[in-house]
């Protein structure tokens, strides 16, 4: 599989790390990992570091977890149109 190369990715800040978990919305339920949003929130400034350094890793190696390639989709369908 075709990755963009690290150069088209740039690395991220311990500050946009923490920004993100701190914008958190704790009412959505957990994702796929089954972390919830509300423990991402309370710990963010012991969190970003980390994962600061992990996103970074994978920015500079090219090389992304499979898991983080993963998503749960709900269709949203409109009045009368649950068929189409």
């Amino acid at each position: 599989m075709y990755l963009r190369r690290s150069t088209d990715v740039k690395p991220v800040t311990q500050g946009q790390v923490l920004a993100v978990l701190e914008s958190v919305n704790t009412n959505k339920g957990p994702g796929c990992d089954g972390i919830l949003a509300k423990v991402m929130k309370v710990g963010a400034e012991e969190l970003s570091q980390p994962l600061t350094t992990l996103f970074n890793s994978c920015i500079n190696n090219s090389v992304w977890p499979s898991d983080w390639k993963r998503g749960e989709r709900t269709p949203v369908y409109k009045k009368d149109e649950k068929y189409y």
